[in-house]
């Protein structure tokens, strides 16, 4: 993981992008995954290998400039790179490759919307637990969330 000034990052906390994501970076250097509780915050951790760089950066001379050009450029004809150009010509200009982007941009929609489910269920839960200070075990009978999902949203609280 790089740093918003392009650092890697080593040292064990957590880091904020630009953007608000936020990561925890544990003590070997990897990324943490998985749901994890921790400073009182509920989070998952995809546990993908991202790197961040600065999108505004503007620098055409450089390959990382080059590369960020690309990056917001929305015609593939005038990328500098030509794996790129490709890839970008294929899903924008194939039958093909609109399909697969209208499938990826479903996935997207339908892993938010769970999300935004499991959020909303556990907010009830606390809720619940809070006003009228039930057990979370209680809570959750309550709600009639399914046995299956009750180890998950222990986790999570």
């Amino acid at each position: 993981l790089l740093d918003e000034r392009g650092v890697l990052i080593k040292s064990p906390g957590w880091y904020k992008t630009k953007k608000g994501n936020k990561y925890y970076v544990k003590k070997d250097g990897t990324l943490l995954t998985g749901y994890r509780y921790i400073d009182g915050e509920n989070l998952f951790h995809d546990g993908a290998h991202i790197i961040y760089v600065n999108g505004a950066f503007v620098d055409d001379e450089s390959a990382i400039g080059r590369l960020m050009h690309d990056f917001r450029c929305s015609n593939p004809d005038n990328m500098y790179y030509q794996v790129l150009a490709d890839r970008a010509r294929f899903f924008k200009k194939t039958e093909e490759g609109e399909q697969i982007m209208c499938k990826m941009m479903e996935d997207m929609r339908n892993t938010a919307a769970q999300k935004a489910a499991i959020n909303k269920e556990l907010a009830n839960i606390k809720a619940l637990m809070e006003t009228m200070k039930m057990s979370a075990e209680q809570a959750m009978k309550a709600l009639k969330v399914p046995a299956s999902e009750v180890k998950k949203y222990m986790a999570m609280l």
